[in-house]
């Protein structure tokens, strides 16, 4: 019995102890949920960048994603997402036309499961051993972008008088040093 017990522990460290095969495609997005503002005619698209690393001995061998992104009340975009197929940089980019709501797109065609790009990975030569990595995203469509913070009149005149103010007691003082430099 005493055995069987050593035999097992020994078994269970040697596994633990061994170099492992843990597969793990490790996708990395710079910013999943982008703001973009609708354009007023054409067309824009929106990039997704990043990096995609794969596991030694592995290579890229699908990409799947939700196929029209939705609001929550059901609008959706016209065009579905379009994957680039590169390591590095623009990983996908999504297209927003003039016609297209105003609106946060984050959900799949049944309005409450986030919207999802995968990449897939599997052994070079085979498709027996595949991994994946999932990314939830989201575009934002805007009219405008809020306003950036402008400084009210009556600050910009009460900074403006100080510094008149301060300009002319530095003027004062530098006379005033010179006058005593004279005596």
């Amino acid at each position: 019995m005493r055995n069987r017990i050593l035999g097992a522990l020994l078994g269970i460290s040697a596994a633990i102890a061994a170099p492992g095969t843990a597969n793990a495609i490790l996708v990395t997005v710079d910013d999943t949920s982008l703001t973009v503002v609708r354009p007023t005619s054409g067309f824009v698209d929106v990039e997704f960048t990043g990096h995609v690393e794969f596991t030694p001995g592995f290579e890229l061998n699908a990409v799947s994603f939700t196929t029209l992104l939705y609001t929550a009340s059901g609008d959706s975009l016209s065009f579905s997402p379009t994957p680039q197929f590169a390591l590095e940089r623009v990983l996908w980019f999504q297209r927003i036309l003039s016609t297209d709501p105003l609106g946060l797109y984050a959900f799949s065609n049944d309005l409450s499961t986030p919207a999802i790009f995968t990449f897939f990975e599997c052994e070079i030569g085979g498709n027996t051993n595949c991994n994946s990595s999932s990314i939830n995203w989201s575009v934002n469509v805007v009219g405008e972008l809020p306003p950036v913070g402008v400084p009210e009149p009556s600050t910009l005149s009460l900074f403006l008088v100080a510094l008149g103010s301060l300009g002319l007691i530095l003027r004062r003082r530098s006379r005033f040093v010179v006058r005593g430099a004279n005596v």
